[in-house]
């Protein structure tokens, strides 16, 4: 995180240099639509067995209220530098926690279907950018930047669906308040194309991502676990990301714009660790992480 953050003051110190040149500039505000889904789970032992899948997590059709903005500005006539910035509000989405004592998804003993319906997501970028004029009309710039993407995610008004010995009977159980805040974040590098055709401007970009994964948990009903620190998870990983937009100039410098976006993401094998409240823990082995979302947005844009 402090080599994003690092990289980041960086590139707003060359935006501060922009003084010197008197480029371009956009900026932009939207609103819009966006579902997620994430999942994880985790193995018996730190080698993956026992059984190779012994808990699995998921959350889906996270419905999504989301404001984002965003800004390109020339730094010279080669060079210029773009960023974005999201923030959304979770409004709906489910939950299913399921365990099981055999390998392959087999043997499952606990399992609870739950409401994911509160909770957060933000989303970081900035990146520098070459301009690379195909046509007069036409760019295909290369790109390079860093990212911070969290998801801070929410169990509650639990419901038992699978139950054996020694877990809640089959049925609504209550007081479930739980968190998981995930985080991703890491180097990028991709494609920024731009084509212009009288009023309308058509915009469209590829990136492929480098993350390191970080996320904590508090399993608020777990009385042998240590809180508001249940649980951590690390691991290496990344994604890909597609975004498409168009332009339209009202005025001179007003436009009204649409975007749509698709990433997809995922981890490599990692660490669970555990906290038990007598101040032990315990390893065992994250076998993934998944996260896809897309969105869709609408909203205006402003030249300078």
């Amino acid at each position: 995180m402090k080599k994003i953050l690092a990289v980041s003051a960086c590139l707003f110190l060359l935006l501060g240099s922009r003084a010197a040149y008197a480029g371009n500039s956009d900026f932009s505000l939207g609103t819009g639509y966006r579902s997620d889904k994430l999942d994880w789970n985790i193995a018996g032992d730190t080698t993956g067995h026992n059984p190779n899948v012994l808990s699995e997590l998921k959350w889906e059709s996270l419905k999504i209220f989301e404001i984002k903005a965003g800004f390109r500005t020339d730094l010279n006539k080669r060079q210029y530098l773009l960023g974005s910035f999201g923030f959304g509000w979770i409004n709906d989405g489910t939950n299913q926690d399921s365990d099981y004592r055999g390998d392959n998804r087999t043997l499952e003993y606990s399992r609870s279907s739950n409401d994911a319906d509160l909770g957060n997501v933000w989303d970081l970028s900035l990146g520098i950018g070459l301009n690379n004029n195909i046509r007069p009309n036409l760019s295909l710039n290369p790109v390079i930047g860093v990212s911070f993407h969290r998801q801070n995610l929410r169990i509650r008004n639990g419901f038992q669906t699978v139950a054996t010995s020694g877990t809640p009977p089959v049925g609504p159980f209550a007081y479930l308040n739980s968190k998981y805040d995930a985080n991703w974040y890491g180097p990028w590098a991709g494609i920024d194309v731009k084509y212009a055709a009288e009023s309308l401007v058509y915009t469209g970009g590829l990136e492929l991502h480098l993350a390191r994964y970080l996320a904590e948990a508090d399993w608020n009903l777990r009385t042998d676990l240590d809180h508001p620190k249940s649980f951590e998870h690390t691991a290496l990983g990344g994604g890909v990301r597609a975004n498409a937009g168009v332009r339209y100039a009202v005025t001179e410098r007003l436009s009204l714009t649409g975007n749509a976006a698709y990433q997809r993401w995922m981890t490599m094998h990692g660490r669970d660790r555990t906290f038990f409240k007598n101040g032990t823990t315990a390893d065992t082995r994250l076998n993934e992480v998944n996260w896809s979302s897309y969105d869709l947005s609408l909203g205006a844009g402003y030249s300078f």
